[in-house]
């Protein structure tokens, strides 16, 4: 899927997540959905500091 713009069916979320608080070295912030895509794939996005990933596929 990389580089590839697929059209959002339907989605849910946002979950957002805060790892590591209690260390500022290592602490991060981000936010997960789940999204469907035209022929019924559903995907695991994760938005970081602007950035989106695929975490998971699931058909």
């Amino acid at each position: 899927m990389r580089g590839r713009q697929l059209a959002v069916d339907g989605w849910t979320g946002p979950w957002p997540a805060v790892e590591y608080w209690w260390d500022p070295a290592r602490a991060r912030r981000r936010a997960r959905f789940q999204v469907t895509v035209a022929g019924g794939l559903a995907l695991l996005l994760t938005v970081e500091g602007g950035v989106w990933l695929v975490e998971a596929g699931y058909d």
